[in-house]
């Protein structure tokens, strides 16, 4: 079978199927997203990429940070706030040779 054959069947069924699913569930798809939304609160694991850590680190880092005033999770979510993350955080100073 040609490819472009193949690509027309995928996408015929990929289309049929995420049909269904809004027809039947009424659930909304990705291509019919209007805006982009801003994650704004992450889980620890995304916390600690942000501070270039791996979650174990991060845990382990996290009683020191929090008594050195870094940003609370939230109490029912358990999520952090990136701005606020992101406004504790000291800017990277870069130097050139």
């Amino acid at each position: 079978m040609p490819t472009s054959v193949v690509a027309w069947t995928r996408n015929k069924i990929s289309a049929r199927y995420l049909s269904e699913l809004q027809n039947r569930h009424g659930l909304r798809v990705a291509s019919e997203m209007r805006f982009k939304v801003e994650i704004r609160d992450v889980p620890a694991a995304l916390a600690a990429r942000r501070l270039g850590q791996s979650e174990t680190q991060f845990s382990e880092a996290l009683p020191e940070l929090l008594a050195r005033g870094f940003p609370k999770p939230d109490p029912t979510t358990g999520f952090y706030d990136l701005e606020a993350l992101d406004a504790w955080c000291p800017p990277v100073i870069h130097t050139c040779c």
